[in-house]
């Protein structure tokens, strides 16, 4: 099983190599296991992969697909998951697949949209203030929150221009 040297083989990647991806049905046959509808035999993997393409400086992995075809709830419950891992995307099996996980990993609700705006701004004022932690909606934000939101960000524009309107 390759998540058991995942450290390794993403350390000693060759320079082409943009970011991994984790083959569910290969590992679930590798341990002999059916995959539930919740995953929960994949989050081992799932967590340890994430953690490994960060620690060896790739971004967030993709994600295997999902293997329900015609189960676009669970797609999307399933998406949820992966997400909130760390994956920043997922492979399609089918074209139906391919709407509803772009704008999962891509696109943010309209909360989602003003809270990162918010942190943003009000970190952006407060570091030309000399600041480096704020609180923004009551809750704590530095360095690494500040980033992510604008990683939220981008990865939202750029969906927002990819897709026709």
């Amino acid at each position: 099983l390759g998540i058991t040297r995942c450290e390794d083989i993403l350390a000693t990647a060759p320079p082409r190599t943009i970011t991994a991806m984790l083959g569910v049905a290969d590992f679930t046959a590798a341990l002999g296991v059916e995959l539930s509808d919740e995953g929960t035999e994949l989050l081992y993997a799932r967590q340890r992969l994430v953690v490994a393409a960060r620690a060896t400086g790739m971004p967030g992995p993709i994600d295997g697909p999902y293997l329900r075809l015609d189960d676009s709830p669970g797609l999307v419950a399933d998406i949820r998951r992966s997400r909130g891992l760390g994956f920043q995307g997922r492979v399609a099996l089918h074209p139906r697949q391919v709407e509803p996980i772009n704008r999962a990993y891509s696109e943010l609700g309209d909360e989602q949209l003003a809270a990162a705006e918010r942190i943003v701004a009000a970190f952006e004022r407060a570091e030309n203030s000399g600041l480096a932690s704020i609180r923004v909606d009551g809750r704590f934000v530095d360095y690494p929150v500040y980033e992510l939101a604008r990683a939220k960000l981008r990865r939202h524009a750029a969906y927002q221009r990819a897709m026709p309107s």
